[in-house]
């Protein structure tokens, strides 16, 4: 069971109060960002929902001008003012952990795995962190460069002047070339941002798994509508990082720094239900660790947390991984089993050659395998190379809806969920239907608008793809 559930709904309302306050909010001198989290009074969370100011350095009332003064309430929530955290990224340097029994995941692990050791080793004390997660790196559906690679933090895989194809090794101790596992390729570290992609060697064996946690099933966002099946302030999450392994934590804080919302920072302390803020959620060596909800939804990457030595409570700070692909690169979580695989339905041949002499026993039939064979490439390049149709496509749950996964018998009808996660179809199609329209080409636009009225209609009516093609097969 979620903590505090009617944080769900909160942050829902916090965030359209966000929006449209953005520029006032930042307006404020030495202000750095903004956000929806729990209150912190004294150095203590308190349960209670609140929308936040954040700065470099609090300073005191009567040391700023009187339209400076940051209010303490807007739209009917407490307005909290907070101070940047004072944090590091989350590395171990090698002769910390030599020889330490505490860390189990400093081994070999092939097929790869989320939560191993990797390092460069560019230096006598290397840098040390977490595999975070393999990923597909998709550089279009006609380009052979395409590839796996895995994903961390830009501080591990370019630490102590690493460059683009630095050689990276798992596990982080061993030198030898059969440790290793891959090349840089593309790195970013930026105020906002700090995450980098290697690219994996051929024969390199690899996984969708993270150590614990297990298969990987995509990604999840920050709540903003109700039912759109988004985390919030409160959300359990995990991770495994190489040196503290498997915690249990809660979000804290979404922060943002622009009006577009887009948030580029998750604040998590350990513990779930109950805040465990003398615990460490993550520690040094569990940067690039990935950060999931309850259903394996990655939602951001471990790289900065409370200092060593610091006292609490205890903070860490994850990357958005929606900033991630705005900033890094186009990519898929999980790997796709056969990296360019099309959606099954697609895929199983003799399957479609029955959907098709169905169709093509009425006109309306075969007006739709028309516009199905002109068009399907142009929409699956959509949702894979197009941002903005591919982020929402995984928002509306598209992948689970056409169960890419699913390995269905041969005569075992193709059925039709109606509704994932509190999204419905319907909802998954209409808006799929007007990022189509909007940047498709212009036949696509125009057969999209013909048909997608009536897959409304059809996929409320029938609960599988069979007796919905037979349906419009036997129509007049």
């Amino acid at each position: 069971m979620e903590h505090k559930p009617d944080y769900g709904k909160q942050q829902v309302k916090a965030m359209a109060a966000l929006k449209a306050h953005a520029d006032y909010l930042l307006g404020f001198e030495g202000a750095t960002g903004f956000g929806v989290g729990l209150r912190q009074k004294e150095g203590e969370l308190l349960d209670e929902f609140c929308l936040f100011v954040e700065v470099e350095k609090k300073r005191p009332v009567d040391q700023l001008h009187p339209d400076q003064v940051i209010p303490n309430a807007l739209e009917g929530f407490y307005l909290d003012v907070v101070e940047q955290p004072d944090t590091e990224p989350l590395i171990l340097r090698k002769p910390l952990f030599e020889g330490d029994p505490g860390l189990p995941n400093n081994i070999s692990y092939r097929p790869l795995q989320g939560g191993c050791s990797i390092s460069n080793l560019k230096a006598e004390q290397p840098a040390v962190g977490t595999l975070g997660a393999l990923v597909y790196v998709e550089l279009g559906r006609k380009n052979k460069k395409s590839f796996v690679g895995l994903l961390s933090c830009n501080h591990v895989l370019y630490a102590d002047g690493g460059a683009d194809g630095t050689e990276i090794y798992q596990p982080a101790t061993d030198g030898s070339d059969d440790a290793i596992i891959a090349t840089n390729w593309k790195g970013v570290e930026e105020p906002c941002i700090d995450a980098a992609i290697a690219r994996i060697e051929e024969g390199v064996e690899t996984s969708n798994k993270v150590i614990r946690i297990g298969e990987l099933t995509g990604v999840a966002f920050p709540r903003v509508a109700d039912g759109d099946g988004g985390y919030y302030v409160g959300s359990r999450v995990r991770k495994y990082g190489m040196r503290t392994g498997f915690t249990i934590g809660q979000v804290t804080r979404l922060t943002f720094r622009e009006a577009d919302m887009t948030c580029i920072g998750i604040t998590i302390v350990a513990g779930h239900p109950g805040r465990k803020e003398n615990e460490k959620f993550a520690s040094n060596g569990d940067s690039g660790a990935v950060v999931v909800t309850n259903e394996n939804k990655v939602i951001g990457m471990v790289f900065n947390g409370s200092k060593e030595g610091s006292e609490p409570p205890y903070h860490t700070l994850a990357n958005n991984i929606q900033t991630i692909w705005h900033d890094e690169a186009d990519f898929i979580i999980p790997v796709p089993q056969d990296k360019l695989e099309l959606v099954q339905i697609f895929a199983d041949t003799k399957r479609l050659e029955r959907y098709r002499e169905l169709l093509n026993q009425s006109e309306q039939g075969r007006q739709l395998v028309q516009a199905l064979i002109q068009h399907v490439n142009e929409g699956i390049d959509l949702v894979n190379d197009h941002r903005e149709c591919m982020v929402a496509w995984q928002r509306h749950k598209g992948p689970q809806f056409i169960s890419l996964s699913r390995k269905l018998k041969q005569d075992e009808p193709y059925r039709l969920e109606k509704t994932i996660e509190g999204i419905s179809m319907a909802t998954m199609i209409n808006n799929m239907a007007d990022l189509f329209v909007q940047h498709g080409s212009e036949q696509f636009a125009a057969a999209v608008q013909q048909h997608a009225p009536l897959l409304l209609q059809w996929v409320a009516q029938y609960d599988t793809v069979d007796d919905l093609v037979a349906a419009i097969g036997t129509q007049a």
